[in-house]
C-alpha cells in the first residue's frame, strides 16, 4: 500500500442499510476533501452500491457467496483491488474481509457499525468465526472504531479488548446544503419512522400506541422502510383499525423529503446501535421520540428530543404534542442547527483523516 491520501473501503453489500448510507456519504464526502477513495463490496447488489458507482466512486465486486468465502480467487481479486491504497478501512467482520486485510498487511482501520447479531444461536463456525475476530481486532486492525459508546461498549465486552482502545467517531450526514424547516400547520400531527422492519426496531409498538390515542386525535404515521415484518405490520394495522392513519412508503431513496413533512420521528428501537434516523429527523426540524433501552440512539437525540419508556407513555407523549410549542417553526430551526453544526458529514471525515495517519504512524492533527 504505497500510495498516499487513499483510502478502500470494505463492506459486505450496497443494498439497503444504515451502514450502507454512512459508507456512502464518507465515501462521498472524503472524495470532496481530496482522497482518492475506492469502495470494495462483497456482493454490489442494491441502490446504494448504485449510488456509488453513480457518483464516481471506484466500486468493486467480491462477488462472495457468503461471510465464510475464502476462495483463492476472491482473497486475489481482494488484494487487486485494495493494492494502492494507503489506508483499508473495514466496515463490519467478516472472514473473507480479514484474510485480504491479513495478507494486505496494510494499515487496517476498522469500524464496527453494531451488527452483532446478539440472541442469535451461535453455531460451531460462529463460535470459531468470533475467536478469529478477535484476533484480528488485536492483532490486525491498527485502529478500532465504534459508531457510539454503546457500540463500544458492547465491542469490548463480546470481544474480551480494552474498551481503551476503542475510537469512538459518531455517524454524520451531509448537511451542506441550505435547508429550512417547514411551518407546522398545528393541523394533527404527521409522525414517521424510517428503517428497516426488522425485529429489533419494534415497529408494531409505535401501531399500538397510536392506536390507543383517544378520540379526536389526527395523527398519521408514514412507515419508511421496508424489510421481512412489512406484511406482518399491515395485518397488524388492519387488526389495530388504523385504516388510512398509516402508510407504507416502503424503501425511500429520497428520505429527506419524508422527513421534511414529519412533524415527530419515533424510534421504538431496542439497543440500536446509533440511530442514524434520529440524527437526520432532528436535522429537518422534526422531534425524535425514543425508547429509554434504545442503546446509541440515546447519544444523538437532541436536547429537547423525548425518551419515552414504554407504548402507553409514547400514547400520552403523541396526544400533548399536536398544536405545541415543541413543534413551532422556531423549535424546528433551533434542533436543525444543531444536528447540523454537531453531526456534519464534513467533520466525520476528517476525524477519520487523523485516524487513517494514526494507523499509518504518520504525525498530523
Amino acid at each position: 500500500m504505497t500510495r498516499p491520501g487513499s483510502v478502500a473501503h470494505v463492506l459486505w453489500s450496497g443494498g439497503v442499510g444504515g451502514i450502507e448510507r454512512v459508507v456512502h456519504d464518507l465515501a462521498f464526502e472524503q472524495m470532496r476533501q481530496g482522497l482518492e477513495v475506492s469502495v470494495i463490496f462483497g456482493q454490489l447488489g442494491g441502490p446504494f452500491g448504485a449510488a456509488m458507482r453513480a457518483n464516481g466512486t471506484r466500486v468493486v465486486d467480491l462477488g462472495l457467496r457468503s461471510g465464510y468465502d475464502l476462495r483463492p480467487a476472491v482473497i486475489r481479486r481482494g488484494l487487486a483491488a485494495v493494492k494502492d491504497a494507503e489506508v483499508l478501512h473495514l466496515h463490519g467482520f467478516n472472514l473473507p474481509f480479514a484474510a485480504i486485510a491479513w495478507k494486505a498487511r496494510g494499515d487496517t482501520v476498522f469500524t464496527e457499525h453494531g451488527a452483532f447479531g446478539l440472541g442469535r444461536r451461535l453455531g460451531i463456525a460462529g463460535v470459531l468465526k468470533r475467536r478469529v475476530q478477535r484476533t484480528f481486532l488485536t492483532g490486525v486492525a491498527k485502529v478500532v472504531v465504534a459508531n457510539s459508546n454503546h457500540t463500544a461498549d458492547r465491542l469490548a465486552a463480546l470481544y474480551s479488548i480494552d474498551r481503551n482502545r476503542i475510537t469512538v467517531v459518531h455517524n454524520g450526514f451531509d448537511g451542506s446544503s441550505a435547508f429550512e424547516p417547514a411551518e407546522y400547520s398545528h393541523v394533527g400531527l404527521i409522525v414517521a419512522f424510517v428503517g428497516r422492519l426488522v425485529r429489533f426496531k419494534r415497529v408494531d409498538l409505535l401501531l399500538r400506541a397510536v392506536a390507543e390515542l383517544p378520540q379526536g386525535h389526527d395523527v398519521r404515521v408514514v412507515v419508511a422502510g421496508d424489510g421481512p415484518l412489512r406484511a406482518r405490520l399491515i395485518s397488524l394495522v388492519e387488526s389495530l383499525q388504523l385504516g388510512g392513519s398509516v402508510t407504507f412508503a416502503g424503501f425511500r431513496n429520497d428520505i429527506g423529503e419524508v422527513l421534511s413533512i414529519a412533524d415527530v420521528l419515533v424510534q421504538p428501537s431496542a439497543q440500536e446501535p446509533f440511530g442514524l434516523a434520529v440524527l437526520e429527523a432532528a436535522a429537518y426540524g422534526a422531534l425524535p421520540i425514543v425508547f429509554a433501552d434504545s442503546g446509541g440512539a440515546l447519544e444523538v437525540l437532541p436536547p429537547d428530543g423525548l425518551v419515552v419508556e414504554g407504548v402507553d407513555e409514547l400514547t400520552r407523549a403523541l396526544a400533548g404534542l399536536e398544536g405545541s410549542d415543541a413543534l413551532s417553526h422556531a423549535a424546528r430551526c433551533r434542533r436543525a442547527t444543531w444536528a447540523r453544526t454537531n453531526f456534519s458529514i464534513g467533520e466525520v471525515a476528517r476525524k477519520y483523516s487523523r485516524l487513517y495517519r494514526t494507523a499509518s504512524g504518520k504525525p498530523g492533527s
